[in-house]
């Protein structure tokens, strides 16, 4: 408005998100991905996800670029409805329901293959070496990623930026380039921070932009929790494989399970690392606790409870059959009471009844006189057995004939049937 005068007018449309992030331990810009249809959220299933599908909900999240793409709910589990399946992006779409997906509500998973982000929002580490949870720092501003002096750079400020992404807390406050000289832009200085800020650029600074030092100067921070990734690669009926990232080629570790303590040497190379733990009980919970090491100080480490593959059922057989029918018979393991059948191709989930009785289903619709495979697992805290099969046969259809009866008089025939 000019003298009481109005312009022509511009619009703008806005809606409300249809997309957040949620689960164990999430931040504003990390956490599990629920899309929001028919007025009901739901999860995405991590099928072919990747750092494309990550990037367009970091995107549009307003939380800068993706770093990783979890999956298996790193997050932890959702409920109720998965919406998205197979869901495929270039990477430049604005929402993520404008990727390739297999339809609203169509997929082949459960809520153990719940899909994720960790998104850089305004801050994120970068460097020589450096995995998530450690690195030269940088910041977003005005659309262009810049570095931090380390001018009274300390313990208060690297705590802020690994509580912001979600990295647990500093272990050391680097300096002097620790993890190699950043490009270009120089965005803080003087930094000081009392610690409980939610961001670093809520933090007092000289300004955006005004410093008066080099990127031979650039700060970084070491978190506790640069084992980030901590997860069960792989298990089976005695063994579970954890696998974590090591923090600036960092490669001592202390394992705690059980009451005891195991010192585990990582090998060279920016690969994660891997440890079995082996002679342990099928079908069991177990909680691992682990600690990284840097010049004699631990982390304050991170927890994870992971379990063995349950024993296969015992006993599977083919108890009786018809012409369209088997039925199928097991014993439970430890009272078991979660299997899932495979069969032609689907997987049905069953949960037998309480008690020690034998458990029984009957696959119908079945073809006459033709053989069936059937594979049976059991299933414990969402992890299944190596499996078991069985292959039964339907009875074949009975055929009709007719059967002549002739007298001397005349021919009667009568209608028989014969198997």
């Amino acid at each position: 408005m000019f003298n009481n005068i109005r312009s022509s007018g511009v619009n703008i449309t806005a809606s409300t998100s249809q997309i957040k992030l949620t689960g164990a331990g999430f931040s504003r810009c990390s956490g599990r991905v629920e899309v929001y249809h028919n007025s009901t959220w739901g999860t995405v299933c991590d099928d072919y996800w990747g750092l494309n599908d990550a990037n367009v909900v970091c995107r549009e999240l307003n939380c800068g670029t993706a770093v990783k793409a979890p999956s298996r709910a790193f997050f932890g589990q959702g409920t109720g409805q998965i919406w998205l399946d197979d869901v495929s992006c270039f990477g430049y779409e604005t929402s993520l329901t404008q990727c390739g997906h297999r339809g609203f509500g169509i997929h082949d998973c459960g809520h153990n293959d719940d899909a994720g982000v960790i998104c850089s929002g305004q801050i994120r580490l970068a460097g020589a070496g450096s995995p998530r949870c450690s690195g030269r720092v940088e910041v977003y501003h005005n659309n262009i990623w810049g570095t931090v002096c380390d001018d009274s750079w300390d313990l208060n400020d690297a705590n802020v930026v690994c509580r912001e992404l979600n990295c647990g807390t500093a272990l050391k406050a680097t300096s002097r380039a620790f993890f190699g000289q950043g490009t270009g832009q120089i965005w803080l200085d003087d930094v000081s921070c009392f610690g409980y800020e939610a961001s670093l650029t809520q933090c007092g600074h000289r300004g955006f932009g005004t410093h008066n030092c080099g990127h031979w100067e650039d700060a970084g921070v070491i978190c506790s929790d640069s084992e980030y990734g901590f997860r069960a690669s792989s298990q089976n009926e005695s063994s579970i494989t954890l696998q974590w990232n090591k923090i600036n080629n960092n490669i001592s570790f202390v394992l705690q399970f059980n009451g005891r303590e195991t010192f585990i040497r990582a090998p060279d190379g920016d690969g994660p690392v891997n440890h079995t733990v082996s002679s342990l009980t099928a079908g069991t919970k177990y909680t691992f606790t682990l600690f990284s090491e840097f010049e004699n100080v631990r982390s304050s480490g991170v927890q994870l409870t992971a379990a063995t593959a349950p024993g296969n059922p015992d006993g599977f057989i083919a108890s009786s059959q018809d012409e369209s029918s088997i039925t199928l018979q097991w014993n439970k393991i430890n009272n078991n009471i979660s299997f899932v059948l495979q069969f032609n191709g689907r997987e049905t989930f069953i949960r037998a009844p309480d008690g020690d009785e034998p458990v029984s289903h009957t696959v119908s619709s079945l073809s006459a006189g033709i053989k069936y495979t059937f594979t049976l697992f059991s299933v414990f805290n969402d992890i299944r057995s190596s499996g078991v099969n069985v292959t039964a046969s339907t009875s074949s259809r009975s055929t009709s004939s007719r059967v002549c009866k002739c007298t001397l008089m005349s021919k009667t025939c009568e209608q028989t049937s014969r198997s």
